[in-house]
């Protein structure tokens, strides 16, 4: 008998059962009973001991009878105590799964047959239960998921799609389908959950596997998405080809094309790569996505290690999907910049299939698989482009055709053998110019319109007859042009077929011969005329048989060699040349049996032993059957021209004047003395710079004719002071070098230099000239920081300059102090144009006294220089600088405007009364500019001072050096009321036969006459001709350094009009100027002779005069 547990746990069933006879055979149920009661003796017992012992879930198989006949099994799991509101107990609970074997019903065979998986569920997603047990369950559950939740059981994002659909489904009442995919054994499934509501907490959930369903529908979407794909780039492809049949623009063409194809594959990057002639390089000619300023730019290597190099090389399709790791080929430039991963590239072809255009490609910043049906259409849009190339091509081709016909010198003619009378239908330029038709007269017509009554018959039949059988013709005949006067032509006749070998027209090519025709009947009319002429030409004329013998030579050939005609006709060509040559002859006679023809010089060898050199065009003789019948030469005596390029080549490193060695053959030998010192210091050698003292002045005065022979000379007498091993060259103008090896001391070198200086005590005569000349002579001595030449050099020469400041005629040994000096005369310079740029210059007045009255003559303008660091620096230290880098130009305008500028001041204060003459000096390169008269213009126009108060002095060298220029321009400056002086006359070169031709005011004796002068001695009486000379030629004279009274005296007894010197006064500033000059000019004198001149002494700062009591001996300026 049951308990009362157990009759309700049977009821329970029996209840289910017959409420859900679908599920009943696979139900799981929920037991709960009270604690204490037993569902069964041996359930009750098991359960619970396990339960207490701590047991928290088991399985349990337990028979039990619901009827008495029928045996009923349950699984028993998930046993747990479970509270219940409300009550104080709680429950045991478990989960049991009937598990009895079943019988087979038709429900149960249509449930097998069914191959989904059905589920029920609760609201919450809780799982009920499912069927069938195995099979596809396997696949989606797994075991034992009764009782968890879907969310659980599935991935969360299917199983929220579940809940979602399980709500939906209860709320509205209405089949809710969920797809989705799950994966399983390593591949990917597609299930489709219908989900129908059971009741209104419990939901129907019937899951079908459509995974071959839905990959059908993939491959179905897949294909139609290939097959758009496909008719898209059939529809860009057949776009581009009406754009390229339509002749647009190459470029344009190409760009559009590379847009549409980048568009289509869905990639950023495309170009059009470009083949360059030489074909190792490409030019980006086309491209999208680059960096603008790249396209029709940027040129890279073609070479196999770039991606468009390896297509090229491989003549196929070449794919990368991962350019870093690429191992075929490395990226370009291109490439890298623009961080591409994948692409890939076709060729574009050419004129023929060895000779592409160039590459097609596209490419991705990411991963990318390119397709088959990529590469296809990406060859299609590269065969656009190759046909659009090519026709492009062939247009050019076909233009240049037109313009070569049109320029050509030979009529075309065009006509249409499909019409009667085979029509004119195109001549070009050239016909019209032979026939004198116009194109508009002649087409239409036929060519016969060209024939006359001369024309030759058997000519014209041979061209109807090429005609009638459409071939090819060439004949010469005589046709008649427009105005009747015949020309002969060469005419050439050629039929045209289409492509179907049908004949559409017949092309005539004429070339006017008649001016070679005509000469053709002159030669045959004067052969013998001719025939003397090539015996009497001015060049030879030889022939060759096969065997190199002599059938053949004019006149003047045998005359070459010192022959006649008959003794060279049958000697072999090697009886005139030298054995040594035979090789060579050989080789050339080779070269003519192969029919080369060749021009080049050639030695023979004359019949006195004499060398003839020759220039020979030689062509070689052939039968009409090919046979070589020997050679014929033009030869032209070129004697005359080897010798003269002989000498070029010893020009080219000697001196032509004095066949001295040249720079550069200098330069040559002494790197080699170099580089020896450098590897071995037993091998020391020496460098002489020398340079001659007053050259330009013996140049200049005497001309340079006298000046060359002299060069020559000194070349001579150089010579004889050096041994045969050391070197003499000239390097240009009067400067010369000598190597001097083996030198191991110093004092060598400087015995050779003693040794030329004594040689030029003696004076040259040159010309009926007698010359004394010295030399300057640097010294520089092998060192191992001398690497080339032009260091030594620099050095020698630094040390010939640091000579000539010692004195001429002098030697100096280079040492580091001389570079030091060069530094410094350096940083003058640099200091010089500084001063230029910043008015660092002042001008100082020194006054020039009339020696018989005492009064102020003038005053002589002289430049001072006061550095801001340095302090006054002399004249003397930086005229001569400014002089040889032609700053002197800007500080003598400089001069002239500062010294013209105070002479007005002078003469706006006090005007009239002023007699005062402002000398002012001008350097010989400053005399001699083409602007001086223009500067000078310009200042009198400016400061409106009587030109009659300037006094320009100028030196007697800068006069002589070009006494013709100077005369014009001493004459100018005359002819404007400006006084001229010669300055420091009796020290430089002193033509007396020029002095009378120069409209000059004033000789100026130098200071040095009068500083050594002595009463009765020599420079007195030097001092007494300058005078008289002066006086004789109308002109006054100044003495300069006057310093004592004796030597005015003198002076005024010699008749010397001025002094200047600084027994009067030092130069002054320009107020102090100012301050003397109404001292002296403008106060009352007293004769010399009473009072040869009123004293005044200066205070120190120059600010103040007053008069002396002790005349003469304290008028100095200090």
């Amino acid at each position: 008998m049951r308990s009362k547990g157990a009759r309700e746990y049977t009821q329970n069933l029996d209840n289910m059962i017959n409420s859900c006879p679908v599920f009943a055979p696979s139900t799981e149920y929920i037991l709960s009973v009270a604690k204490g009661w037993i569902l069964s003796l041996i359930t009750s017992v098991i359960a619970v001991g396990l339960f207490c012992s701590g047991e928290r879930s088991y399985q349990y198989f337990a028979p039990f009878f619901l009827i008495p006949t029928v045996l009923f099994f349950i699984k028993v799991f998930r046993l747990h105590w479970q509270p219940l509101p409300g009550q104080r107990s709680p429950y045991l609970a478990a989960m049991a799964k009937d598990i009895t074997p079943r019988s087979t019903t038709a429900a149960t065979v249509y449930l097998q047959a069914i191959p989904d998986l059905l589920l029920r569920c609760r609201a919450d997603g809780t799982l009920i239960d499912y069927y069938p047990t195995m099979g596809l369950l396997t696949n989606i559950l797994p075991e034992d998921s009764v009782g968890q939740n879907l969310t659980q059981i599935l991935p969360p994002d299917v199983g929220g799609n579940f809940l979602e659909a399980i709500a939906t489904a209860l709320r509205n009442q209405q089949t809710q389908t969920l797809i989705y995919r799950l994966s399983h054994g390593g591949r990917l499934h597609d299930y489709e959950a219908r989900i129908t509501a059971y009741s209104s907490s419990e939901v129907l959930v019937i899951i079908r596997d459509i995974s071959s369903q839905q990959a059908h529908l993939r491959d179905r979407a897949q294909t139609q998405s290939q097959l758009h794909q496909r008719l898209r780039q059939q529809a860009i492809v057949a776009k581009l080809g009406q754009k390229a049949l339509a002749n647009q623009n190459l470029d344009l063409l190409m760009q559009q094309a590379i847009r549409l194809v980048a568009r289509t594959l869905d990639v950023k990057f495309g170009y059009v790569l470009e083949l360059l002639p030489n074909g190792q390089a490409f030019l980006l000619r086309s491209g999208t996505g680059w960096d603008r300023n790249l396209v029709g730019h940027a040129v890279f290597s073609a070479g196999k290690k770039s991606h468009a190099g390896y297509t090229l090389a491989m003549n196929q399709p070449v794919i990368v999907t991962n350019l870093p790791a690429e191992t075929r080929f490395g990226g370009t430039p291109l490439l890298h910049n623009h961080k591409i991963v994948a692409g890939v590239n076709v060729l574009i072809a050419g004129k023929t299939d060895g000779d592409p255009f160039g590459v097609l490609g596209v490419h991705t910043q990411s991963h990318r698989s390119f397709t088959e049906h990529d590469i296809h259409f990406l060859q299609a849009v590269a065969h656009v482009l190759a046909t659009a190339i090519a026709r492009q091509q062939a247009d050019e081709q076909l233009k240049l055709l037109e313009r070569a016909i049109a320029a050509s010198h030979n009529g075309v003619v065009l006509t249409d053998a499909t019409q009667p009378d085979n029509p004119v239908i195109y001549v070009n330029p050239a016909f019209e110019a032979i026939t004198g038709y116009t194109a508009a007269e002649i087409i239409g017509r036929n060519c016969r319109i060209l024939q006359g009554h001369e024309t030759q018959p058997q000519a014209l039949a041979t061209i109807r007859a090429a005609m009638a059988e459409v071939r090819e013709c060439h004949v010469t005949l005589r046709n008649y042009r427009k105005d009747r006067t015949p020309f002969w032509s060469q005419l050439f006749i050629a039929p045209v077929f289409n492509d179907q070998g049908q004949l559409t027209n017949f092309v005539g090519v004429q070339h006017d011969i008649t001016q070679r025709y005509q000469t053709e009947l002159a030669l045959q009319t004067s052969e013998a005329q001719y025939r003397r002429i090539v015996e009497t030409a001015a060049e030879g004329i030889w022939m060759l048989d096969d065997q190199n013998r002599t059938n053949f030579v004019n006149a003047q050939m045998a005359e070459m060699l010192g022959y006649t005609p008959e003794e060279m006709r049958g000697k072999s060509l090697f009886d005139f040349i030298d054995p040594v040559t035979r090789p060579l002859v050989e080789e050339k006679l080779a070269k003519r049996r192969r029919g080369e023809e060749e021009r080049h010089d050639f030695c023979f060898r004359r019949r006195n032993g004499q060398t003839l050199w020759a220039l020979i065009s030689t062509s070689p003789l052939f039968n009409e059957a090919g046979e070589y019948l020997g050679a014929l030469g033009m030869l032209t005596d070129i004697t005359d021209r080897k010798q003269a390029e002989a000498q070029l080549e010893h020009f080219a490193f000697y001196d032509a004047l004095t066949d001295l060695p040249n720079r550069a053959y200098f330069f040559d030998r002494l790197q080699e003395s170099i580089n020896s010192y450098q590897s071995n210091v037993m091998n020391p050698f020496a460098v002489l710079f020398l340079d001659l003292d007053g050259f330009k002045t013996v140049n200049d005065g005497l001309g340079h004719t006298v000046g060359d022979h002299l060069l020559m000379a000194i070349a001579q007498r150089l010579r004889s002071c050096l041994a045969p091993d050391q070197l003499l060259a000239r390097l240009g103008g009067d400067e010369f070098t000598v190597l001097i090896p083996h030198v191991r001391e110093e004092r060598e070198a400087i015995a050779i230099a003693q040794r030329i200086h004594d040689a030029f005590l003696r004076p040259f005569t040159i010309d009926q000239h007698t010359i004394f000349s010295n030399v300057s002579i640097g010294i520089a001595c092998a060192h191992p920081n001398y690497h080339h030449p032009e260091e030594l050099l620099r050095d020698a020469d630094t040390a010939m300059y640091q000579a000539k400041a010692d004195g001429k005629g002098h030697y100096a040994v280079f040492n580091y102090a001389m570079h030091s000096s060069a530094l410094e005369r350096l940083q003058l310079e640099t200091n010089l144009r500084w001063a230029i740029e910043h008015s660092q210059f002042q001008l100082y007045y020194q006054p020039i006294i009339h020696l018989a009255t005492g009064k102020l003559s003038g005053f002589e303008a002289l430049i001072r220089w006061h550095h801001p660091e340095k302090g006054w620096i002399s004249p003397s230290q930086f005229i001569p600088v400014a002089e040889e880098t032609r700053l002197i130009l800007d500080i003598g305008a400089w001069v002239i405007a500062e010294a013209c500028h105070q002479l007005q001041a002078w003469q706006q204060q006090w005007g009239p009364d002023l007699q005062l003459t402002m000398n002012i000096n001008l350097s010989a390169k400053q005399f001699a500019q083409p602007e001086l008269l223009t500067q000078i213009d310009a200042m009198l126009h400016r400061t409106h001072i009587d030109p009659h108060a300037l006094k320009f002095e100028i030196t007697e060298s800068a006069i002589m050096g070009h006494a013709q220029a100077a005369q014009e321009t001493l004459q100018a400056l005359k002819s404007r009321g400006i006084q001229l002086s010669i300055d420091d006359f009796g020290t430089g070169y002193s033509s007396l036969s020029y002095l009378h031709h120069f409209p000059v005011d004033t000789l100026k004796i130098d200071r040095s006459f009068l500083k050594s002068m002595q009463i009765q001695g020599g420079e007195a009486e030097i001092i007494k001709t300058i005078i008289a000379l002066a006086h004789n030629l109308g002109m006054n004279v100044v003495a300069e350094g006057v310093e004592t009274a004796a030597q005015i005296h003198y002076l005024r007894a010699l008749g010397c009009e001025f002094g200047q010197g600084y027994f009067f006064a030092r130069p002054l500033p320009a107020a102090v100027a100012t301050v003397l000059a109404q001292s002296l000019n403008l106060g009352d004198f007293t004769p010399w002779d009473a009072c040869p001149i009123t004293p005044y002494a200066f205070s120190q700062d120059n600010s103040r005069i007053s008069p002396m009591a002790n005349p003469l001996k304290s008028f100095r300026m200090e």
